[in-house]
């Protein structure tokens, strides 16, 4: 589910979207009027969080590191004074460190080229002996003259340099995430090939369980059974009003177990379902059972015959898990009294009242179809109750996660919790939805220890089990050591995306350059679609790389779209000025990277094949649910699936999986060209070195690399993906003429 949250990405930071801080820019030589004159000159502050010189080591550290090194540049004899303040987040304290003149560093470093002499700041930062979430940002002193130097924005990095501020500002700082030395995720995460399917969407392979128009029960209305190929009723329209959560296209676990071997063929390692169990809706995202398989999904022994089939072709299986809020429509809860037992809405004294909050303290709950129609239950005296709803949902009551019996029965409860009973049965483990609002994270709220508890349930049950947390922003609260192990990586899609951006035209476009959706907008925490050039690319990277433990980051589920965004390839289309394409040859480029680069890359069902519903277009914004959860294409529903694009991703997945490099291998970037728009990397294990390069330009390139002194001329590389043998010569890797929106992907021999 998407949470509409997000931080307010301001115009100033996104046309800033690589600003000229003080190490860039020409100026004439600021710092050559330096004194000590009341005055912090703005122009000589910086600080780098991807450079080894401010700040050391990289990245995330472990709770045993000690210290962080930390530097801030000042124009030479310009300030008297220089501190660091750091807030540690689970400890909910402050710390100001004084920081001293650096004189070990080079004496390259004291004359910069564009700001003239300047001299270096240190500090050490002592590191918790526990998991943590570091803020911090510095404090230059001249005088009376008091200034600042911050992080651009913590959400949307732009890249390792921060900015000057006049006034004080704990809110845009820089982060260092401190995790447990002993903090493990399993090996077959790190680098897997996830499959994503929306259950009802993907095929129907038992007719004998479809729904039947006309019957059921969703939420006061009933079902409406759509053929394969039929198109969606729109449910904003005058024909079907508010049938989103009611069109059936009848797919079940069986139209799965069908397509296993194309699964494989594919190069699938893992599947991860949208919810399974017992709902009322086609999303299934309202749960009115966690012990029972949907009967029109095929029930449990369907469910066990798949999870068997699967792991016969070594795919693994991973559940969505609802545990944030239940369905209105359950045994818990009964809004409409359909149930045997009495539910927490239906008296004060059931006994399921406990497991939710009355009345609503945030949240009052209404239908959003109907904005005037608000719901209530059964209160003290026969008096009337609101209940918490998640977001106003009405059909989506929340849990009170701090009770014991919610948590008994989903994980704390022994071996036939929920969280057990499925790991169990055969599966690797969850997504989690909506998991940010179960808890803040250990790193800023040690005290909620709902998902640590939940870890070490399913843990009992099998060490290599996995928790991924569905969160649109920055995720480093959960990913410390005792919650999640990987998160959905939505910062790399909308990088990806705004990279392979060239200006947009229509509908939900501003300036010919920005493209919103209900997704990425400028409320949202991940911005709007907009071009950047290949240097701001990696810089957005660095940024999600800097913020996670290594072993995390090579996990981080990185998908190209979800049920809960635009299709890609709508996207790309809006993104290329309505050009479908040019949005077809970028969607290749988009997923040769997505599979060379690490982490674990996801296939939202359909995307192989070009599926490419668009969204529809109202209150000023395009809509994605439900238009976007389309079928998959199967040819003998009469549907055209893409079959070059899907031979496009068989072969880089078969890539990804074949050669360990480019599955779990070291990343470095060798070359950003913004000119001819090449972006180039190297992928390594071991003695494997695989070079994946580019072509992001809108014409055919001649590239050549420049090479290390120590790969001598001769040296050989074979194209992995195209064929053909390429040398080293005169100290340049001559990689020939790649394509428009094409790349290679070089093993060196």
């Amino acid at each position: 589910m998407t949470r509409p949250v997000g931080l307010l990405i301001t115009l100033f930071l996104i046309l800033c979207a690589y600003p000229v801080f003080a190490s860039s820019g020409k100026k004439l030589s600021p710092c050559f009027s330096a004194a000590r004159d009341n005055n912090v000159l703005a122009d000589g502050l910086g600080h780098n969080t991807f450079e080894a010189v401010y700040r050391s080591p990289f990245g995330a550290v472990k709770f045993d590191q000690g210290t962080v090194r930390l530097r801030l540049r000042t124009c030479k004899d310009d300030v008297e004074r220089v501190r660091v303040r750091v807030w540690y987040g689970a400890e909910r304290s402050e710390r100001w460190i004084e920081m001293e003149r650096d004189n070990t560093l080079p004496p390259t470093l004291s004359n910069d080229g564009s700001l003239g002499p300047v001299e270096f700041w240190k500090g050490n930062v002592p590191i918790p002996e526990n998991s943590d979430l570091l803020f911090y940002h510095f404090e230059a002193t001249d005088g009376s003259s008091v200034a600042y130097y911050n992080n651009v924005s913590p959400s949307y990095a732009i890249n390792g340099w921060g900015r000057y501020s006049k006034h004080w500002d704990d809110t845009n700082t820089f982060q260092i995430s401190v995790y447990d030395p002993n903090f493990r995720v399993a090996e077959w995460l790190k680098g897997s090939v996830i499959y994503q399917i929306l259950p009802d969407r993907f095929r129907n392979g038992d007719v004998s369980n479809d729904p039947i128009t006309g019957t059921g029960f969703v939420f006061g209305k009933t079902v409406r059974k759509l053929n394969w190929n039929e198109p969606l009723c729109d449910p904003r329209g005058p024909s079907c009003p508010r049938e989103s959560d009611s069109q059936f296209y009848g797919g079940d676990l069986q139209g799965v177990i069908e397509k296993l071997d194309y699964l494989k063929e594919l190069g699938v390692n893992v599947i991860y379902f949208n919810p399974i169990f017992q709902s009322a809706t086609n999303h299934r995202y309202d749960t009115q059972d966690y012990h029972s398989i949907d009967p029109k999904l095929g029930g449990l022994e369907t469910f066990r015959r798949l999870v068997s089939e699967a792991k016969s072709r070594g795919i693994r299986v991973v559940l969505d898990g609802v545990f944030n809020h239940g369905s209105a429509d359950s045994v818990y809860f009964d809004l409409y009294q359909r149930w045997d037992t009495v539910g927490a809405c239906e008296a004060p004294d059931s006994p399921f009242r406990s497991w939710f909050y009355f009345p609503h303290f945030q949240n009052r709950p209404f239908d959003h179809a109907r904005p005037s129609d608000f719901y209530y239950c059964l209160g003290l005296n026969g008096t009337l109750t609101t209940y918490e709803s998640w977001w106003g949902y009405f059909e989506h009551p929340v849990f009170d996660k701090w009770q014991p019996a919610v948590r008994n029965y989903f994980f704390s409860g022994g071996s036939d919790s929920v969280a057990r009973r499925w790991i169990r049965e055969g599966t690797a483990g969850w997504r989690l939805d909506v998991a940010g609002d179960v808890s803040k994270g250990e790193g800023v709220d040690p005290v909620n220890d709902y998902w640590q508890g939940f870890r070490k349930a399913i843990k009992a049950e099998n060490p290599d089990t996995i928790m991924i947390g569905e969160e649109w922003g920055n995720a480093s609260s959960w990913l410390l050591g005792h919650e999640w192990d990987s998160a959905t990586n939505y910062r790399f899609r909308t990088a990806l995306l705004d990279w392979l951006a060239d200006g947009c035209v229509g509908l939900g476009c501003s300036n010919g350059t920005y493209f919103e959706d209900d997704d990425n907008n400028w409320e949202s925490s991940n911005g709007p679609i907009f071009p950047i050039s290949e240097t701001q690319f990696e810089n957005r990277l660095r940024a999600i790389q800097q913020d996670y433990p290594p072993q995390v980051w090579k996990a981080m589920m990185n998908p190209l779209g979800s049920h809960d965004t635009q299709r890609v390839l709508f996207v790309l289309k809006k993104a290329s000025r309505d050009n479908e394409q040019i949005a077809r040859e970028k969607l290749k480029l988009a997923a040769l990277f997505q599979f060379t680069y690490p982490g674990a890359p996801v296939i939202l069902y359909g995307d192989e094949v070009g599926v490419k519903s668009e969204g529809m277009y109202y209150e000023g914004r395009w809509k994605d649910d439900p238009y976007t959860r389309a079928v998959y294409p199967w040819v003998e529903q009469g549907l055209l699936p893409d079959l070059d694009l899907k031979a496009h991703f068989q072969r880089v997945s078969t890539l990804r999986n074949r050669y360990p490099a480019l599955k779990t291998g070291d990343y470095e970037p060798i070359q950003l060209d913004n000119y001819h728009r090449v972006f180039a990397f190297r992928r390594s294990e071991g003695r494997q070195q695989i070079w994946v390069v580019l072509n992001r330009a809108n014409r055919p390139a001649q590239i050549k690399l420049p090479v290390l002194k120590a790969l001598s001329d001769g040296t050989e590389f074979e194209d992995l993906l195209n064929g053909g043998v390429f040398r080293i010569s005169g100290g340049n890797l001559d990689c020939g003429s790649i394509p428009a929106f094409s790349g290679r992907v070089l093993l060196m021999r």
